[in-house]
Protein backbone atom coordinates (compact mmCIF):
# COMPACT_ATOMS: atom_id res chain seq x y z
CA UNK A 1 0.00 0.00 0.00
CA UNK A 2 1.35 3.27 -0.71
CA UNK A 3 3.03 5.70 2.07
CA UNK A 4 3.02 8.96 2.82
CA UNK A 5 4.10 11.82 4.88
CA UNK A 6 2.47 14.97 6.25
CA UNK A 7 4.58 17.51 7.82
CA UNK A 8 1.89 19.88 10.38
CA UNK A 9 3.31 23.66 10.33
CA UNK A 10 2.02 26.19 13.52
CA UNK A 11 0.66 29.26 11.81
CA UNK A 12 2.25 30.76 14.59
CA UNK A 13 4.91 28.93 16.44
CA UNK A 14 4.51 30.23 19.58
CA UNK A 15 0.63 29.39 19.90
CA UNK A 16 -1.05 25.98 20.99
CA UNK A 17 -3.84 24.03 19.43
CA UNK A 18 -7.16 24.76 21.10
CA UNK A 19 -8.50 22.01 23.79
CA UNK A 20 -10.96 20.44 21.04
CA UNK A 21 -8.48 20.59 18.06
CA UNK A 22 -5.53 18.93 20.36
CA UNK A 23 -8.29 16.10 21.36
CA UNK A 24 -9.54 15.27 17.59
CA UNK A 25 -6.01 15.00 16.54
CA UNK A 26 -5.23 12.47 18.91
CA UNK A 27 -8.12 10.48 18.42
CA UNK A 28 -7.66 10.61 14.97
CA UNK A 29 -4.44 9.42 14.94
CA UNK A 30 -5.47 6.63 17.44
CA UNK A 31 -8.15 5.76 14.98
CA UNK A 32 -6.28 5.51 12.41
CA UNK A 33 -3.57 3.25 14.18
CA UNK A 34 -6.30 1.37 15.28
CA UNK A 35 -7.21 0.54 11.07
CA UNK A 36 -3.81 -0.19 10.29
CA UNK A 37 -2.64 3.18 8.56
CA UNK A 38 -0.78 4.95 10.87
CA UNK A 39 2.66 3.84 10.74
CA UNK A 40 4.24 7.02 12.68
CA UNK A 41 3.61 10.32 14.21
CA UNK A 42 5.14 12.64 16.39
CA UNK A 43 6.87 16.20 16.72
CA UNK A 44 10.49 17.79 17.70
CA UNK A 45 10.53 17.74 21.61
CA UNK A 46 12.46 21.11 21.46
CA UNK A 47 9.25 22.56 20.20
CA UNK A 48 10.59 23.09 16.46
CA UNK A 49 8.16 22.90 13.35
CA UNK A 50 7.13 20.48 11.68
CA UNK A 51 5.41 17.20 13.67
CA UNK A 52 4.86 14.30 11.11
CA UNK A 53 2.64 11.85 10.17
CA UNK A 54 3.38 8.85 8.38
CA UNK A 55 0.39 7.19 7.09
CA UNK A 56 -0.75 4.50 4.28
CA UNK A 57 -3.12 5.18 1.81
CA UNK A 58 -5.18 3.41 -0.80
CA UNK A 59 -5.06 6.14 -3.58
CA UNK A 60 -3.45 9.85 -3.36
CA UNK A 61 -6.87 10.93 -3.48
CA UNK A 62 -7.51 9.63 0.38
CA UNK A 63 -3.86 10.91 1.36
CA UNK A 64 -5.02 13.92 0.35
CA UNK A 65 -8.76 13.78 2.16
CA UNK A 66 -7.07 12.16 5.23
CA UNK A 67 -4.11 15.42 5.40
CA UNK A 68 -7.44 18.16 4.54
CA UNK A 69 -9.48 16.61 7.52
CA UNK A 70 -6.35 17.06 9.84
CA UNK A 71 -8.25 19.22 13.39
CA UNK A 72 -5.21 21.09 13.56
CA UNK A 73 -5.71 22.69 9.63
CA UNK A 74 -10.14 22.27 10.00
CA UNK A 75 -9.04 24.26 13.07
CA UNK A 76 -7.14 27.21 12.23
CA UNK A 77 -3.78 26.24 14.07
CA UNK A 78 -1.22 24.86 11.32
CA UNK A 79 -1.89 23.74 7.66
CA UNK A 80 0.12 20.26 6.72
CA UNK A 81 2.42 19.78 3.66
CA UNK A 82 1.66 16.18 1.67
CA UNK A 83 4.08 14.43 0.25
CA UNK A 84 4.33 10.76 -0.85
CA UNK A 85 6.56 8.35 0.81
CA UNK A 86 8.81 5.34 1.04
CA UNK A 87 10.27 4.01 4.57
CA UNK A 88 13.22 2.38 3.01
CA UNK A 89 14.94 1.12 6.22
CA UNK A 90 12.83 0.23 9.32
CA UNK A 91 14.30 -1.33 12.89
CA UNK A 92 11.93 -4.50 12.98
CA UNK A 93 11.05 -4.61 9.01
CA UNK A 94 13.25 -6.45 6.70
Amino acid sequence: MPQYIYFIYRHDPDSMPNEEAGEAHWNGLQQALRDGKLLMAGRPQDGASPAIVVFEADSDEEAQRFADEEPFVTSGFARVELHPFRAALMRGVK
